[in-house]
């Protein structure tokens, strides 16, 4: 029972508890400046063990660990569906689903990939590495990855698709004007 709640808890303390220590408890004095953009960063952060920590932890680490184990996984059901060959139905939906397990991760990296990479570079190589670019562009895309979440898992829905379908197709045949002879 342990190794099933563990996890979850893990998963659901964690954030909560390193952000609210790092942010209220630890001994160092915020500067929120409201004229800039996010209103700069958390004290924490000026200590470079501790940013180093906090982005790879929480940012670089999972969005690798996220990639690798969807491409892990995609691999699995491909190998595991080509031996069945006999059951066509089942084939056609791993498939389906192995679709819209990349979509969605594809979706996932595009979104985070820039602004992970351009930190790993900030933190350990150049911090002014595409610094402008960073807080003009990458901190607002990964606002948009929950704004297309929604319309990638309607697109896969063969529900909807064909529910759409039908609707446009009457709704063009109610609109055609014939040419003929009035009554």
């Amino acid at each position: 029972m342990v190794v099933h709640y563990l996890p979850l808890t893990i998963a659901i303390l964690y954030t909560p508890l390193f952000y609210g220590y790092f942010i209220f408890i630890y001994n160092c004095v915020n500067n929120w400046d409201y004229s800039e953009l996010l209103c700069t960063s958390p004290c924490f952060y000026r200590d470079e063990i501790i940013g180093i920590v906090d982005w790879l932890v929480n940012i670089i680490i999972p969005a690798f660990s996220i990639a690798m184990v969807n491409l892990i996984l995609i691999i699995r059901v491909t190998y595991r569906s080509s031996g069945l060959i006999d059951n066509l139905t089942r084939m056609k939906k791993n498939r389906k689903m192995t679709i819209q397990l990349l979509v969605i991760s594809s979706l996932f990296l595009i979104f985070w990939f820039p602004i992970a990479i351009t930190g790993l570079i900030q933190q350990f190589f150049s911090p002014t590495f595409l610094i402008d670019i960073q807080f003009n562009i990458f901190f607002y895309l990964i606002y948009f990855m929950q704004l297309f979440l929604p319309f990638v898992c309607l697109i896969s829905l063969p529900e909807l698709k064909k529910f759409l379908q039908e609707k446009f197709h009457r709704w063009r045949r109610g609109n055609t004007v014939f040419d003929g002879i009035a009554l």
